[in-house]
């Protein structure tokens, strides 16, 4: 009987092994930015042109392309801060732009968790965006907004 038990002990033992296995085919490990959430209302502000679009919810995800010399660090007057050297692979879902019900993907690279900028075709037409996020990282996510500047090529 205890042989049976053994048996059942490793079989289990090796199933949850390779049931939490990661399945990326590279081995890397994911590492999104602290800016990854969604953002919608008083926290988001996007313009085409000066024109403010009312209603557009933002999904911000993110994965890291290189870490720098990035971390929590100590400033000369001993106040905590974040340095971020990194830059991120960032895709941004618009939903209910450039009109109601629709979706628009903005792919860009989120630079020092702050920055970022490109180009997209909508309609026909080519935009140049340019974004920001707003106070720190650290702070709490109803504290951090997002700011998407459209201008028409």
């Amino acid at each position: 009987m205890k042989i049976f038990y053994s048996i059942i002990l490793i079989a289990a033992s090796v199933f949850g092994f390779l049931s939490c296995s990661d399945n990326d085919d590279d081995g890397s490990i994911s590492s999104p930015s602290y800016r990854d959430r969604t953002y919608s209302g008083d926290n988001l502000s996007v313009y085409v042109g000066n024109e403010l679009i009312k209603g557009v919810v933002a999904d911000v995800k993110s994965e890291q392309k290189d870490g720098g010399d990035s971390g929590i660090k100590k400033d000369e007057n001993g106040n905590t801060i974040y340095h971020s050297d990194s830059t991120y692979d960032m895709t941004i879902v618009l939903t209910n732009f450039p009109t109601a019900s629709e979706k628009t993907i903005l792919k860009t690279i989120l630079l020092d968790h702050r920055d970022f900028s490109g180009t997209i075709q909508i309609n026909e037409k080519s935009y140049t965006y340019i974004g920001e996020f707003t106070n720190s990282p650290l702070d709490p996510p109803e504290e951090q907004g997002c700011i998407i500047r459209l201008t028409v090529e």
